[in-house]
């Protein structure tokens, strides 16, 4: 991602064509494939792919042309070119993701290399892929590679919250790991005047208008007021109000405010917790919000907000220490590999003059040992 401070005044911001979010709306999903033509492919998670074969089957008519396929494997550059040869005679004037995160990122890259557009129906609120216009790669054994930076953000991005909410209740709070990033990432740029992801999608050099702020605002605000209370709708299988909320915030609040703001420490050391093999496998909102707790220790933030923080990621389950992230020591082999991948990165939209390896090696040693007195119940204020 971009690493460079902004040397004009102009705003830009991002954002998918269409959002449609509620219990049941994929059963319409007819009518929005039905925008771009009759011949629609399906890239489905293959976790997924038989359940969701059978239910959007039944949705279409005879007149359709509609193709399924499953995604499975890393979001590697191999993986996109045997996918994009696989489906190059297939007829498709709409591509549609259904899945989690690497099967939308595929999917995104895939329309683009056929020049078609693309909806967007994510089954877990992990991420905020599903509204962002750039797809992250990843090497074969699961570290951080690249981004591919796409023309335009999806087309269309249609979300059941009655699948959300029926899928393990692990991803949710994976996505509220990474909408919390999303507020002080917003934040670091702002202050640090660092370029935002569209300057990176575009080649130009912008900023933030004042709604993708706000909005990176709301994204924390609603996250603390809602979070704990989805967490128990979730885990009973059922949409309220607040799962609802979450829904929205882990998926379309976060997906505009990083992309229209931008990126900082707590991508940049998720990136570099990539780096680190580790025997079980963690998602990127678990790494995500470790990566806000080391961002908060390098900024020092006040201790009433890093208070909330810990004590929210506390309460939801998100990680506070690098054991919960399968990393049982803080070795210098562990830190210096975590601050090399990190030093290379977006971490320089840090708001301070210089960051160096030494600098984030002192963050996540404080962060991970401020996590560990926050488990023993021992809180800053």
């Amino acid at each position: 991602m971009s690493m460079e401070r902004r040397t004009n005044n102009i705003r830009s911001f991002a954002s998918p064509g269409k959002y449609i979010q509620g219990e049941g709306v994929l059963d319409n999903i007819p009518s929005f494939t039905n925008l771009y033509g009759k011949a629609v492919v399906f890239l489905i998670d293959i976790n997924l792919f038989d359940s969701m074969k059978e239910r959007l089957s039944a949705l279409y008519g005879g007149d359709a042309e509609v193709s399924f396929f499953q995604y499975k494997g890393e979001i590697t550059t191999a993986n996109l070119e045997a996918y994009k040869k696989n489906l190059s005679e297939i007829p498709a004037d709409v591509f549609v993701g259904v899945g989690g995160g690497k099967t939308i990122d595929t999917a995104k890259v895939i329309a683009e290399h056929f020049s078609r557009p693309v909806i967007i129906v994510p089954t877990v609120a992990s991420t905020d892929a599903p509204t962002s216009g750039l797809s992250v790669i990843y090497r074969e054994n699961g570290e951080h590679s690249h981004e591919i930076w796409l023309k335009r953000s999806p087309d269309v991005v249609l979300v059941d919250s009655a699948v959300i909410a029926k899928a393990p209740v692990r991803f949710l709070v994976s996505g509220m790991g990474d909408a919390l990033a999303t507020y002080f990432e917003a934040m670091a740029n702002i202050r640090s005047n660092y370029v935002n992801i569209v300057s990176s999608e575009v080649g130009y050099n912008m900023g933030a208008c004042l709604a993708g702020e706000e909005i990176a605002r709301l994204c924390y605000k609603v996250l603390l007021a809602n979070g704990r209370k989805a967490l128990h709708a979730a885990r009973k299988g059922i949409v309220s109000p607040a799962l609802e909320n979450i829904i929205e915030t882990n998926t379309l609040l976060s997906g505009i405010g990083f992309e229209s703001n931008g990126t900082a420490a707590s991508h940049a050391i998720n990136d570099g917790l990539t780096a680190i093999p580790v025997k079980e496998a963690f998602y990127h909102g678990e790494r995500v919000a470790f990566g806000v707790l080391c961002q908060l220790m390098m900024e020092n933030i006040g201790d009433q907000t890093v208070d909330e923080v810990y004590r929210f990621c506390v309460d939801v389950g998100l990680p506070v220490t690098l054991a919960q992230l399968g990393i049982p020591a803080v070795t210098d082999e562990v830190l210096n590999s975590i601050a090399e991948v990190a030093i290379h990165n977006v971490i320089h939209a840090e708001p301070m003059m210089v960051v160096t390896r030494e600098t984030i090696k002192s963050a996540v040693v404080t962060a991970d040992s401020l996590g560990k007195s926050y488990l023993e119940g021992k809180r800053l204020i």
